[in-house]
Formats: structure tokens, C-alpha cells, sequence
């Protein structure tokens, strides 16, 4: 994502999000799963879409919350969710889709 139109804190921080997700499926997902993602720039928005292999994540996003100071791990979500005007989630047959989108600062 290497666009003039995305001003540097939107990419960062969209960057940071994908990131986090996918740190999460490699962590989680078991040996052997296939990860996936596309990304779509528009006008005022960009927007990315993470397939991956792995058995379906059951997330109770009522409790997706950054963890005390002192813990190791546990914040990808949350991250992601703070930096992000959307992020969905969505069993597959054969694995999960996450669907990320961030709209520009004006």
C-alpha cells in the first residue's frame, strides 16, 4: 500500500491492523494454515479482506479489550478494533474471512 492518496497515519495504522490480524492466525491457526489478503484503496476509504485455513475463530467481541500492562499477548484485536472503523469477522467453510476497512481523515 504504497499510495500518495493515503496519507501516512491512516497507512500506518491500517498497516498496524492487518498486521495484528494476521499475527493472530499464524499464532492461533496451527501448522499448515494458508493465509490470504487483498487490499482495495479507494477514494476515501481502504479496505482489506483476510482469508485464512484455520479453524473458525470463536471471538466474543463483547470482551475484546486491551489486557493489563504486564501481559504478553492479547492485544491484537483490540488494537486492530481501536484503529479501524470496521472489522468483521466471519466463519467459512473453510476457514475464516476477516473484513477490515478504514476511511481516511479528512
Amino acid at each position: 500500500m504504497d499510495s500518495a492518496a493515503v496519507a501516512d497515519e491512516d497507512r500506518a495504522l491500517f498497516l498496524l491492523a492487518v498486521s495484528e490480524v494476521v499475527s493472530n492466525v499464524i499464532a492461533h491457526g496451527g501448522p499448515g494454515v494458508r493465509v490470504t489478503a487483498a487490499v482495495e484503496i479507494l477514494p476515501r476509504e481502504v479496505r482489506a479482506r483476510i482469508d485464512d485455513t484455520a479453524p473458525p475463530a470463536l471471538i466474543d467481541w463483547d470482551r475484546v479489550a486491551l489486557p493489563s500492562e504486564q501481559a504478553e499477548s492479547g492485544r491484537g484485536l483490540a488494537i486492530a478494533l481501536a484503529v479501524l472503523d470496521e472489522l468483521r469477522h466471519e466463519s467459512a467453510g473453510t476457514g475464516n474471512v476477516w473484513l477490515l476497512r478504514r476511511s481516511f481523515a479528512a
